[in-house]
């Protein structure tokens, strides 16, 4: 069964067709940001059309920002996306393609991606880019909540630190470890602007206050997964997210970090591994999702 992914972001949507192995066949792009949002919805639906007009592929998946009313098909609160709040579509999509649409945010719709080959019982995905965010697959489906909050691991709490982003609390996983939060610190510790690249390229030559910075984003960065680890116990980790995808050396250093946090028993259970499909993991995973949705009501 061939079927459709729709990836909606703050700049561009790209629909894709994938095949009954869920890799993409053809992918389309549109751009998104403040446009009018019924503008947007019909160009949407008519990729959708366009990119299948065989009609192999009956289901769409979406994947949005959250968070996310998944019962009213809609987008709760998006700052990326002004014009779609509050604004029902997966109904309307249906409509104009009579196809039919599910809905889950990026985060869990790339945790999703990673269950396509991997058939663990419990997996956690977590991406590390702008911001933090991830996702939790129990049985080949996604645990994601009524808003689909679930997931949202950039939120916990790991530290008194006083760092904290607009709309966050402080000591956040995302606040202390994102990819926006070490350009802030090196930063502010370098009394100039200092891009997360140039952060790691300083790392790279043994600067001291690069390897304090990057130090203690490990640091924070095990306690998030020791917590994780002990409360849900998955049996893999999926790091994704470009700071991560461009050092994957950091993943060693977060597994022997985070053993000396967890009970004896747990310390050789820390399986960290890099996300698959990369960008494509949001695309990927909503098709996969409208998939496995559609399965439970035949």
């Amino acid at each position: 069964m061939y079927t459709i992914g729709v990836d909606v972001g703050g700049t561009s949507a790209r629909v894709a067709l994938l095949d009954e192995n869920f890799n993409i066949v053809k992918k389309e792009t549109i751009s998104t940001g403040k446009r009018d949002f019924e503008i947007v919805i019909k160009e949407i639906a008519d990729l959708i059309n366009n990119i299948d007009p065989d009609r192999k592929a009956l289901l769409v998946g979406f994947d949005t920002p959250g968070p996310l009313d998944l019962e009213k098909g809609m987008i709760l609160d998006a700052p990326n996306l002004p014009t779609w709040s509050n604004k029902p579509f997966v109904n309307k999509i249906e409509e104009l393609t009579g196809r039919k649409t599910y809905l889950t945010n990026d985060a869990n719709a790339a945790a999703l991606a990673q269950a396509i080959e991997d058939k663990s019982e419990t997996l956690v995905f977590i991406t590390v880019s702008t911001g933090v965010g991830g996702g939790i697959v129990y049985q080949g489906k996604l645990m994601e909540g009524k808003k689909a909050y679930a997931g949202e691991f950039g939120l916990m709490i790991i530290s008194d630190d006083d760092r904290h982003h607009e709309q966050l609390y402080k000591g956040t996983l995302e606040s202390l470890c994102s990819g926006t939060a070490l350009s802030l610190e090196a930063s502010k510790r370098y009394n100039r602007e200092v891009s997360t690249k140039e952060l790691f390229d300083l790392y790279e030559d043994k600067d001291s206050i690069a390897i304090e910075i990057i130090d203690l984003w490990v640091e924070h960065f095990s306690r998030a997964i020791a917590n994780l680890l002990q409360i849900i116990e998955p049996e893999v980790f999926y790091i994704g997210g470009s700071v991560v995808l461009f050092n994957p050396w950091l993943l060693d250093m977060v597994k022997e970090k985070t053993k000396n946090k967890l009970y004896e028993g747990l310390k050789d259970r820390v399986n960290l591994k890099i996300a698959r499909y990369g960008e494509d993991a949001g695309i990927v995973g909503a098709a996969y999702n409208a998939f496995v949705n559609s399965k439970e009501i035949v």
